[in-house]
């Protein structure tokens, strides 16, 4: 018995120590089938809730009113468009809304188009509250009979006003412009290169037709316009607020408080 085992290990050792190098791996076999496409995961959910808020309605003085209802408020860019319009007491709930960050634009004859851009909702059960906007009504006032002359140094800007204001109205009262500068005649408030501040049209018994008058440097008018460049302007009548806000792509501010209707444009040669 044991001379077999014996036998049996030698042989193992042999064949071992005879067993010649192993051979190069050999290529690869087809690729099989694709296999079929699971069914889709559940799509991402978004939390849902509440935006509310409140406006306040002031006439072109700032006078508040009585009743501040019929304003609509849309969320620009929910899907679908969700609006509402504001009660009595000027509240308001947009319901259901999608967490995002929104446009919220406000709009009634009368009052223009007033937005808040980039507002941030969470959605879920607490509401996003926006607290209050007082929104004035949009200027009667109109702007008129607008001329520009350059001299060496400054360019005298002129024009009149309607309605004619009483002599005797006090300051808060005073009917107010405001001029916007351009490069070419298509100049508006909503597409303009500067601005000038608010110009108070002067109250005195000598100024029946609403005149208004005013020097500007280079400095004043802005917009990085060169000494030579001709420069366009036009003018607008505006309530003292003029319920501005900031377009986030153009970066331009926007005087939805104005009257839309526009003076005639002028040009001149900035000095």
């Amino acid at each position: 018995m044991r001379i077999s085992y014996l036998l049996v290990i030698g042989s193992i050792f042999l064949l071992s120590a005879c067993k010649g190098p192993e051979g190069a791996i050999g290529p690869q076999g087809a690729t099989g089938p694709q296999g079929s496409t699971g069914s889709a995961g559940p799509a991402a959910t978004r939390l849902k809730g509440d935006i509310v808020g409140f406006v306040t309605l002031l006439d072109e003085f700032g006078t508040r009113l009585t009743d501040f209802s019929s304003m609509s408020v849309t969320v620009e860019g929910s899907s679908p468009v969700s609006s509402t319009i504001t009660g009595a007491d000027g509240k308001y709930t947009l319901r259901g809304i999608e967490s995002g960050t929104y446009n919220l634009v406000f709009r009634r004859v009368g009052f223009g188009e007033f937005k808040r851009p980039s507002v941030l909702h969470l959605g879920g059960s607490a509401p996003t509250s926006l607290g209050n906007n007082n929104l004035w009504e949009t200027a009667k006032t109109t702007v008129n009979s607008l001329s520009a002359v350059a001299s060496a140094t400054t360019v005298a800007i002129s024009g009149k006003t309607t309605p004619v204001q009483s002599a005797t109205v006090g300051t808060g009262q005073q009917r107010r412009i405001r001029l916007f500068f351009g490069r070419d005649d298509k100049l508006t408030f909503q597409n303009y290169v500067s601005t000038f501040n608010q110009l108070l049209v002067p109250v005195s018994a000598t100024n029946t037709d609403g005149s208004f008058s005013i020097n500007l440097t280079p400095a004043n008018i802005g917009g990085n316009f060169k000494s030579g460049d001709r420069v366009f302007v036009i003018g607008y009548g505006l309530s003292p607020i003029e319920n501005a806000w900031t377009d986030p792509q153009t970066n331009l501010v926007i005087y939805s408080g104005v009257n839309p209707a526009a003076s005639n444009v002028v040009s001149f040669i900035m000095p």
